[in-house]
């Protein structure tokens, strides 16, 4: 696991966390069309973790299949395929506990300011690292895009911990791969944030953004569009270098349905 950098900046870092399949990732630059609409002037790093990767998986398929084709059995790519898929998915769901440790450990040490930007299961990265960090006010907020972790969670104990930090759900409920694999893979025990709402309870910092009208899937968060709209629901702010606070539920809602009827009449 490490940190890399993306670019320098101001404060607070960014720090930008990919899901599932990415481990060999190199290039991040998706997450900029995001970011720039955010913090425009700060440090941007990448957190990279044990997350797996295709090459992997084909690495695995194909080395048993060259097994089976010595021993004159039946070659079953699909088959094989989506049963290293599964392995790969669960060790992957494993590690996030792991990197959000390694995460927590590190910003623990630090005397620096942060933001998490995390995707599917870099949402869960994150959640982990939230729970182990104990420097005082040492995240900003949290912004989870497409989150692969339950929404029943314990969002409240986080926000005990880290009573000042900003945790912003975006989901869309187009999400199949949240809709059908994840919770396939999870025996159907739970909803992920990244289709629906978190409840929030209390006077917590948890805001929701229901982008369902411009995310079609799992994929498609890290785009200069999602930037804006996220944009357009929270309110900037110079502070600590480019912190933000979003708007409350109420208005977030009022504010989507304003500028859709807007964009409707100019249609």
């Amino acid at each position: 696991m490490e940190i890399k950098l993306v670019r320098d900046g101001v404060d607070p870092t960014i720090v930008v966390i990919n899901g599932f399949l990415s481990e060999s990732t190199k290039d991040v630059n998706d997450w900029l069309s995001v970011v720039d609409e955010l913090y425009p002037e700060n440090k941007v790093v990448h957190f990279t973790w044990p997350s797996s990767s295709v090459k992997r998986i084909l690495t695995k398929v194909l080395g048993k299949s060259f097994i089976t084709v010595l021993m004159k059995k039946s070659v079953t790519l699909p088959a094989d395929a989506v049963k290293e898929f599964a392995v790969e998915w669960k060790r992957s769901l494993k590690k996030t506990r792991e990197a959000g440790e390694w995460l927590a450990n590190y910003i623990n040490h630090d005397d620096g300011k942060y933001v998490f930007m995390g995707h599917s299961l870099g949402a869960r990265v994150s959640y982990h690292a939230l729970s182990g960090i104990t420097r005082n006010e040492s995240v900003h907020s949290a912004l989870l895009f497409g989150g692969a972790i339950s929404k029943s969670e314990s969002w409240s104990k986080i926000l005990e911990v880290h009573p000042d930090t900003l945790i912003t759900n975006c989901y869309s409920e187009n999400d199949l791969v949240l809709r059908y694999l994840y919770r396939m893979g999870t025996l159907f025990n739970n909803t992920p944030i990244g289709l629906e709402a978190i409840e929030p309870k209390g006077k917590s910092l948890i805001y929701n953004i229901d982008l369902s009208n411009i995310v079609d899937g799992h994929t498609d968060y890290k785009v200069e569009d999602v930037g804006i709209w996220v944009a357009s629901m929270v309110k900037i702010t110079k502070n600590e270098g480019g912190g933000f606070s979003a708007l409350s539920t109420e208005q977030a809602g009022w504010f989507r349905r304003t500028i859709w009827r807007v964009s409707n009449v100019f249609s």
